[in-house]
């Protein structure tokens, strides 16, 4: 008899350089509980689904009793692919336990016969975080050949931490490290439990079972950028103490130097309207070559359900006028938490940007637990 598997939080990226696909996934057996990282690389560039058209690696992560793995993450730079997994508790409170980063070889993990090697382990101790996010890099030459991981840790700060490959071994660089620029700090740190909502037609949607954790992370043309949601309480655009009453996208642009990570610029896409704003949450975003950004997030307000939004940014700083709905939500959610999933991606064959978003639908034939949609949006800029 075989085992029985349960698959969740899949993560899916496309690596320009080698022209493969990478994915991963948490694995767990339901027959012993056993937990593993499942991880695949594709052996082309348009593999099908068939097994053999995919180099699997399977990576048991070994915890305590009473402990589980979520929420993996994925980056890669020309030297390799990198993973990171939360330990964390697995019944309320939830607490977190640390984590656990694979790193992958290039190009020894694009052919057979590849054994990953051990992996790395953050503990709680050292970053106080819920959401790791290795960097997902364009560069041919990555700045002192380092891989970049950052997070939002602590009280509110933005911290980084850098891997550098030893021939086929990885190892850290440094210690975690905050921004050293604290001007970006004026907003609401959404809480890492379910305290925070924001409304929806009909009722609100739970985005505080995730916190303000960072959600995607992308080096191009010499800048690391980054985004998570913020709580605000006003139109000004900044949380003055208060009660937080819309979220916003908060993005940051921070320059990649041999030393560190270096404070740029940031920026917030919110709703300054006086009564019944927008919030906007769960944010994406992707870079091209010349500078110009999108952002794909998740939105509602108190009269709309939740839809799917993209915004952009030329490459010479200047943002749309407002966000676009591209595609509105059909009946209030009533999930316990919306759900983990944005994704902004370019496409490899052209300077277009595809953003994927959940919004909210109505089917009765599914469970009341999984009724949201993925819309996908593929988007062209001039400027």
């Amino acid at each position: 008899m075989g085992e029985t598997r349960n698959m969740f939080d899949p993560r899916v990226w496309y690596d320009h350089a080698n022209q493969r696909w990478v994915t991963c996934a948490v694995d767990k057996k339901v027959e012993n509980g056993e937990l593993d990282l499942m991880i695949k690389v594709s052996k082309t560039s348009s593999p099908s689904l068939a097994a053999s058209n995919w180099y699997p690696y399977e990576v048991p992560i070994s915890v305590e009793t009473g402990e589980t793995i979520d929420f993996p993450t994925l980056g890669s730079d020309t030297n390799g692919y990198y993973i990171s997994v939360q330990i964390k508790s697995g019944s309320a409170p939830q607490i977190n336990k640390g984590y656990r980063i694979q790193a992958l070889k290039k190009p020894e993990v694009l052919g057979p016969g590849y054994t990953p090697p051990s992996l790395l382990t953050v503990t709680a101790a050292e970053l106080d975080t819920w959401a790791i996010q290795p960097a997902f890099s364009y560069e041919t030459s990555p700045t002192g050949g380092y891989a970049w991981f950052v997070a939002k840790a602590g009280t509110r700060k933005i911290y980084y931490r850098r891997l550098q490959w030893n021939g086929s071994t990885p190892d850290w660089v440094g210690t975690w490290t905050p921004l050293s620029d604290t001007s970006y700090l004026d907003y609401y740190d959404v809480p890492q439990d379910d305290s925070f909502s924001v409304p929806q037609s009909g009722g609100s949607v739970d985005i505080g079972a995730t916190g303000s954790r960072l959600m995607t992370a992308v080096i191009r043309n010499g800048y690391l950028w980054t985004c998570h949601h913020v709580g605000l309480d006003g139109t000004d655009g900044d949380y003055d103490g208060g009660t937080p009453d819309r979220s916003a996208a908060q993005w940051f642009k921070l320059a990649v130097q041999s030393g560190g990570l270096t404070y740029t610029t940031h920026g917030r896409i919110y709703d300054a309207s006086t009564s019944n704003p927008y919030s906007y949450y769960f944010p994406s975003l992707n870079v091209d070559n010349n500078g110009r950004v999108v952002f794909g997030f998740s939105g509602s307000k108190t009269a709309e359900h939740v839809g799917g939004f993209f915004t952009g940014r030329t490459s010479t700083g200047t943002m749309m006028n407002r966000p676009v709905l591209v595609q509105a939500g059909r009946a209030p959610t009533t999930l316990d938490r919306w759900g983990d999933y944005s994704a902004t991606t370019m496409d490899p064959t052209d300077d277009s940007f595809w953003t994927a978003q959940e919004y909210a639908i109505w089917d009765l034939d599914i469970p009341a637990f999984f009724r949201w949609g993925t819309w996908i949006t593929r988007i062209k800029s001039s400027q």
